[in-house]
């Protein structure tokens, strides 16, 4: 699908991004997004191109070995029958280094050491963890797929690694294989869930000066988000935790956190304190042994403050998605003054979600249908580069079906609706019921709408499979589906591909072949709703111009203004239809992500008063993977030798583009974090 790929309009190739080089097997390639470079006089004069898969993300991927409970420590793991089906694990490790009587956030930090090695990447190494032990016996239970397993298994200080029979029970068993568990339930004084979210309390958090040059209010904020980071392990959260602060003459802020991590934040380096916020409710808090009136909900009377406020002015804003933060909200005004004061009602709002977020309720089910942008591994391994290296480098650390070099669109969302991404119908006989009963991806790239250049389901076809699910296998129930479950569409690009392959350039006929495509999707949106999904999203084109695959011609310094049309008219036609079907149905069932504009405000970011910029992009429209010459690409190998013929530039982190056609982690994050403001309409 073209999640992030060029807008529909004029790319005939947006999901196909390279052709095989001679040396290897001619093995067509899902990617039809811009696989080939028009000339600039006649962009739609398209002559060759591949398909290819946008990647997913799974935080958590499958683990397929399993060993018995007296194997010895630190042997790789048999495979079985039954560990082909299990993705969670339980670790078993000897003592920390430093000795058994550490803070919890030492073994932590241990347990991240050791996966780090076989992840290569630390923020990854956290995410995969979800329970710890670090009292009586040690270990952590985490998601990782069979080959990691094995790996880890090999490790210095690892015992043992077995299946996590009930891995969403708060009751683990770390003993040793030789030592037999007694009571569980008392035994579990020193293991828990990371993420224990029912239990949180208001706490009052005093700090030293920083020794930094305090600039802003935003600034201030975002170091207090820092400290809380570093016992959170996620700055999302500590940002959504944090509900007051203060900035001037004294330093501190107010948070919600459970007991435990309220200990930890007091030994953090600059803290002075932490103490229950008694008065919560109160806009005045006591940050210095007094309460002062420098805090973000400023009292306009107060005579201790050191600056009268020339006027205060309430302003209401609606409308703000979930995971709007106040450091967001307040740097977003910035170029129009100070806010003082920012309504108790956002923080109780994202309180809210926040715990919905991170641990969802059971009954959400997410969908995803289309191409490449939102493939997260249905493609076939031989088709696709998106299962060769360097794909996957920066996530999940080695090739895994996805078009990205770490996490992508599906990931993101997924995230977002507190869900793990949804399980690739090509590969859901291998995951776990608990597991495909929260969703199923259908998606494979280098499809669309209609047929492609690729023999993989288009569209509706896709649907067919969806609605076998429902109907007839009955893995789905439609009154669950009406309750509580979301449907992403992503797709376009490759009808356009194929379009002006097929055609050689194709751009008389274009708008009625634009109509011809957008008056099908409304079809198959129609009959999703129709199989129970109450909320649909369908993705807008992406700046077709703006592909690396076109922007070559132009030094990656420019966009194509006439493919950026196309792709502009694309959505101006999607977003009528889409309007229809919700006048049809009396509500407003179907959404449209916005991608055409989400790609442009990364491409393009806007800076703040201080010249920053939300995230750090060197050469937007140049990608990051691509091949030594133009016979490869991203991916290639010489058929011969095996020796790499593509090239990786030095900082992945702060790319746009991956290949010529499909966006970095960084890119599809910077995307993501463009649409949150617009993801409320999921709820709604």
């Amino acid at each position: 699908m073209e999640s992030l790929c060029p807008p529909a309009g004029v790319i005939a190739s947006t999901r196909l991004s390279f052709k095989p080089p001679k040396t290897q097997s001619q093995t067509p390639t899902p990617n039809l997004r811009f696989p080939f470079s028009p000339t600039l006089n006649n962009p739609f004069n398209f002559s060759s191109f591949s398909f290819t898969s946008c990647p997913c993300f799974s935080v958590k991927t499958s683990c397929a070995a399993s060993t018995s409970a007296t194997a010895s420590p630190s042997t790789s793991l048999p495979s079985s029958s039954a560990s082909s089906d299990n993705r969670h694990w339980v670790v078993l490790m000897e003592a920390p280094p430093q000795g058994a009587a550490i803070s919890r956030q030492l073994v932590i930090e241990y347990y991240v050491e050791t996966l780090r090695t076989v992840l290569g990447n630390e923020k990854d190494a956290q995410m995969c963890i979800y329970d710890a032990s670090w009292d009586t016996h040690f270990g952590f239970c985490c998601d990782i797929d069979e080959e990691t397993s094995c790996k880890l298994a090999r490790l210095p200080g690892v015992l043992l690694v077995k299946p996590d029979p009930d891995y969403v029970s708060q009751k683990k068993d770390y003993s040793p294989p030789n030592v037999k568990s007694s009571n569980m339930s008392s035994s579990r004084s020193g293991s828990a869930l990371l993420f224990p979210l029912l239990n949180t309390k208001r706490w009052l958090v005093r700090m030293d000066k920083p020794s930094i040059g305090v600039v802003t209010k935003a600034q201030m904020v975002d170091y207090y988000a820092q400290i809380l980071t570093k016992v959170l392990g996620n700055e999302k959260d500590a940002q959504m935790c944090i509900y007051h602060v203060s900035w001037q003459s004294n330093f501190g802020f107010c948070c919600e956190l459970d007991e435990e991590c309220a200990q930890e934040v007091a030994g953090v380096p600059g803290v002075l304190s932490v103490e229950p916020d008694k008065n919560w409710e109160s806009e005045n808090k006591d940050y210095g042994g007094s309460y002062l009136q420098n805090s973000t909900n400023l009292s306009t009377s107060g005579a201790t403050s050191e600056t009268a406020p020339t006027k205060t002015k309430k302003l209401f804003v609606t409308g703000l998605s979930f995971y709007t933060s106040e450091k967001t909200l307040r740097a977003a005004f910035e170029g129009y003054g100070e806010l003082v004061e920012v309504a108790e009602v956002l923080a109780a709002h994202h309180h809210r979600h926040h715990h919905h977020r991170r641990r969802n309720d059971g009954s959400m089910k997410f969908f995803v249908l289309g191409d490449s942008y939102v493939d997260t591994g249905n493609i076939r391994k031989s088709v696709s580069p998106s299962w060769k290296e360097p794909y996957g480098i920066t996530f999940p650390g080695k090739p895994a079906g996805r078009f990205s070099d770490g996490r992508v669109l599906t990931d993101y969302l997924a995230e977002y609706l507190g869900l793990r991404p949804p399980v690739p119908y090509a590969l859901r006989k291998e995951a776990n019921i608990s597991e495909v009963e929260k969703g199923m991806n259908f998606a494979y790239g280098g499809t669309g709408v209609f047929d492609t250049l690729v023999s993989e389901p288009n569209l509706t076809t896709q649907i067919d499979l969806f609605q076998q699910l429902v109907e007839q296998e009955k893995l789905y129930a439609k009154g669950d589906l009406i309750k509580s479950s979301i449907a992403l569409v992503s797709v376009a690009g490759n009808d356009y591909a194929t379009h002006m392959v097929k055609t050689g350039n194709g751009s008389e006929d274009l708008a009625e072949f634009t109509k011809s495509v957008v008056k099908q999707i409304a079809v198959d949106l129609r009959r999703i709703r129709d199989l129970g999904v109450p909320k649909i999203a369908v993705t807008a084109v992406e700046p077709m111009g703006c592909i690396p695959r076109l922007t070559s011609l132009l030094s990656y310094q420019n966009c194509s203004e006439s493919l950026n049309l196309a792709s502009v008219f694309h959505n101006q036609v999607l977003r009528q239809n889409v309007e229809q079907l919700n006048k049809e149905s009396n509500n407003s069932a179907f959404v449209i992500l916005d991608l055409y504009d989400a790609f442009s405000s990364a491409i393009n970011p806007q800076k703040d008063r201080q010249g920053n910029t939300t995230f750090q992009i060197d050469e937007p429209l140049k990608p990051c993977c691509v091949g030594v010459s133009s016979e490869y690409s991203c991916g290639s190998v010489d058929g011969s030798t095996g020796a790499k013929k593509y090239s990786i530039c030095s900082h992945p982190e702060r790319s746009f583009f991956w290949d010529t056609v499909h966006p970095s982690q960084n890119g599809w994050h910077a995307v993501y974090s463009s649409l949150k403001s617009s993801l409320h309409q999921l709820y709604s």
